[in-house]
């Protein structure tokens, strides 16, 4: 009761009861621990998926993995060291081995169909022979294929007796403009003879 007669209601320190910590709000989750490895994996999984996609999204899959890196270090502070120290090991490991037999798939790819637009050239109306001081060996080369060939390029062996290879030439029949499907070019090619030369063996060169 105070000085006019009014009575108080008494505070929890007046009466000896310990006052209460505010606890979180309702419906506040609590904090998993585990919350940094997992976006860890997320960002993982996706640069995994861009890179696969596109070698060339590098600008893409390289900060993604950079970001799973670091969060595998933080997960490992909060606790999850397994659930880290997997991630960490998973993000320098994987994207190397996996960027290197991309590559390697692809290289493969690229010679296969190199070989295939090569065995689509044909020679049509192939000659040779001596004219006066020089061996000439003329004729067309087609693109039998569906793509369009660049840098095409035609050998000659003049050969003598005993087929034994006497000397070598070659010329680019089509340079970075490329033989189209179903198209022809003219070459024309001009050693000095030898007259101990018997006849030629015309071939396509890989560039």
């Amino acid at each position: 009761m105070d000085d006019t007669g009014t009575p108080t209601q008494p505070v929890s320190g007046d009466t000896g009861t310990p006052i209460q910590p505010v606890g979180p709000y309702p419906g506040t989750p609590p904090e998993s621990k585990s919350s940094m490895a997992v976006a860890g994996w997320v960002c993982f999984g996706i640069g995994l998926g861009l890179m696969f996609a596109s070698l060339a999204t590098f600008f893409l899959y390289g900060p993604l993995f950079l970001v799973a890196f670091v969060l595998s270090i933080v997960a490992m502070t909060k606790g999850k060291v397994g659930a880290g120290i997997a991630l960490m090991l998973c993000t320098l490991i994987i994207p190397g081995v996996m960027w290197f037999s991309l590559v390697a798939v692809n290289i493969a790819e690229a010679n296969e169909e190199e070989q295939a637009a090569l065995a689509a050239l044909e020679f049509e109306d192939l000659t040779g022979g001596l004219d006066g001081n020089y061996m000439t060996c003329e004729g067309k080369v087609r693109n039998h294929g569906s793509t369009t060939v660049e840098f095409v390029k035609v050998g000659v062996d003049w050969i003598g007796a005993g087929d034994i290879v006497l000397d070598t030439d070659w010329t680019y029949v089509v340079g970075g403009e490329g033989l189209a499907p179903g198209a022809a070019k003219s070459f024309s090619i001009m050693s000095p003879a030898d007259k101990k030369m018997r006849k030629y063996r015309a071939y396509i060169m890989e560039d």
